[in-house]
């Protein structure tokens, strides 16, 4: 991170290496089969791309879209999807965007450090509102970005947002099943 708490040299470095390995695979790979490329670029370009995701989460829109970027070039790449949208892909291809899986990711670590299946005390970032309705956690008051968009503070609105049946799940497994049924874009920016 840089001297104003961005993380703009580490994502620049993030996603031309991703982008580099995405090129290997279209030129390593002869096979046009959609799964295979997919899942060739879900196990080595991914990882790249989400790796301790909850500490540099972005809230600019430009960065954003740069690691979008990433995932809509390959995905236009793979046979027959070239002249379809970048909505249309992901549905053809049954994936999430990489900010879609960001905010889940966010929301898996807000849960596992809830149920101590994690180190992270949440406690430490948020504090329990004093209403009956659904335990909802509320936002510390920042007045500099870093603050306010840190980890804590941008999950807090989403978790809030999650009918009762969700955030109740017993068990990690059903509750990352549940995540898959909310409709998340209102929080998200890329379509």
């Amino acid at each position: 991170m840089d001297s104003k708490l961005r993380f703009d040299k580490h994502i620049s470095s993030m996603v031309s290496k991703a982008h580099a390995r995405a090129a290997l695979i279209r030129r390593c790979f002869r096979s046009k089969d959609r799964n295979l490329l997919f899942r060739a670029f879900t196990v080595f370009v991914r990882p790249v791309l989400e790796y301790c995701s909850s500490v540099w989460n972005l809230h600019y829109h430009c960065d954003i879209e740069r690691i979008e970027s990433v995932q809509r070039r390959f995905s236009k790449y793979i046979g027959g999807l070239s002249y379809v949208t970048y909505s249309e892909r992901l549905n053809i291809l049954h994936a999430d965007s990489l900010e879609l899986r960001r905010l889940k990711s966010d929301l898996v670590t807000i849960y596992c450090s809830l149920h101590g299946l994690n180190a992270l005390d949440y406690s430490d970032f948020v504090t329990l509102c004093n209403s009956s309705t659904r335990g909802h956690y509320s936002k510390q008051f920042s007045r500099v970005n870093s603050r306010a968009f840190s980890f804590a503070n941008r999950c807090v609105d989403v978790r809030n947002s999650l009918d009762n049946r969700i955030v109740s799940a017993p068990s990690l497994y059903s509750f990352k099943a549940r995540l898959n049924c909310v409709d998340f874009s209102k929080f998200l920016c890329v379509t």
